[in-house]
């Protein structure tokens, strides 16, 4: 039995119009609902062309092509602004070009087929459309058989372009995906300096960041903090960043400011341990639990809900505090790359410069400055 679908592939069956012509439609309203669904089938039919053409693909092909060739000015800015990490990312740069280069005329290549294939399907298309404009004048049973077959051609070209269009970008999306992962290491870096020029603290002379995220501190129940954590290869470091109502009007905030403070500053050598747990009642939660030594660290331990993977920060600060992130470090301005070690730095131990007594306080990397606890003497290191 011919079944009459609409452009989203429900409908009636001919034999359904024609019992709703006896149960009271008249066949002038039948031809009416007919006539509209041809209508909305030439509609469809016509808003399929760019689909055809795949041109959602070509255009992601060029913006894929214009985001490439603007990383290495990028990253050229970001090195000049002080980021250091990453070091084999200028080489990384120059064989994705490369293979981009390759690709892209294999891709032009692979649309232009799916494009050939797709303008047969839609030429029978067309005529499928066409015939059933043609007949709208025979009886109705006529009329509503070929409208359906007119849907149903339409359709299957409709399911033949998804099927072209999962093709390509399953092509494009495995080709563009180091191009990706480039763009986020270095989009991620211009949100850090950015970032790092309005925060309230300063950069030491030598020091290199590294990485930052929004952050919460839990710092207890009902005590948490909204900022910015900063990993950089001297320091681990907190700032508040949060908008606070400096002004209301009944229920109405009219007034806020941003406020940014720095909460928590540590040597990065004084993180002794980073672990990943799940905290919360019903609803859990991963957080970050760093542990210090302390002293140097203002605190022994904080507990902090990043934004992005727990588990990958993990990985970033152990790979800080450990000195396997140098190995990965481009030469300072001077030209000098930092020894390589894949184990941390022992803390260590000195005498004071001024009354000779040995420090209780450990000696450990990220540290500028040390003060005597005994005659009040301080040392920079």
């Amino acid at each position: 039995m011919p079944v009459e679908k609409d452009s989203q592939g429900g409908g009636k069956s001919s034999a359904g119009l024609s019992a709703s012509a006896s149960a009271g439609a008249s066949e002038a309203d039948v031809r009416k609902a007919l006539a509209s669904k041809q209508a909305g089938l030439e509609r469809d039919l016509a808003g399929l062309h760019d689909d055809a053409r795949m041109a959602s693909i070509r255009t992601e092909v060029e913006r894929v092509s214009a985001q490439l060739a603007a990383l290495p000015d990028r990253l050229r800015r970001i090195r000049a602004r002080g980021f250091r990490y990453h070091a084999t990312l200028e080489q990384e740069l120059e064989r994705l070009a490369g293979d981009w280069a390759a690709f892209k005329p294999q891709i032009a290549a692979a649309i232009e087929r799916e494009y050939q294939r797709l303008a047969v399907s839609m030429a029978r298309a067309q005529e499928e459309i066409a015939a059933a404009r043609s007949v709208m004048s025979f009886p109705v049973a006529q009329v509503s058989e070929r409208v359906d077959t007119a849907a149903a051609r339409l359709e299957n070209f409709r399911s033949e372009i998804r099927a072209a269009e999962t093709t390509l970008r399953g092509m494009l999306s495995s080709a563009s995906e180091g191009i990706r992962k480039a763009d986020k290491i270095i989009a991620d870096a211009e949100a850090m300096l950015d970032e790092l020029d309005a925060a309230s603290f300063r950069l030491l002379p030598a020091e290199a960041p590294v990485a930052m995220t929004q952050a919460e501190w839990l710092r207890g129940k009902d005590d948490e903090i909204k900022g910015l954590l900063f990993i950089t290869d001297h320091r681990f470091l907190f700032e508040r960043k949060e908008e606070v109502v400096t002004k209301r009007k009944l229920l109405v905030f009219t007034e806020k400011k941003l406020v940014r403070e720095l909460l928590l500053e540590a040597p990065i050598g004084s993180v002794e341990k980073v672990a990943v747990e799940r905290v919360g009642g019903l609803f859990k939660k991963q957080v970050v639990r760093v542990t210090f030594t302390s002293p140097p660290a203002p605190y022994a331990q904080a507990m902090l809900s990043l934004r992005g993977d727990a588990e990958e920060w993990q990985g970033i600060i152990t790979r800080i505090i450990t000195g396997d992130a140098d190995k990965d470090r481009v030469p300072d301005a001077t030209g000098e790359q930092l020894a390589e070690s894949a184990e941390p730095a022992e803390p260590r131990v000195m005498k004071c410069s001024g009354c000779g007594a040995t420090l209780t306080v450990p000696i450990v990397k990220g540290m500028q400055s040390v003060q005597c606890e005994y005659c009040g003497t301080v040392m920079r290191l």
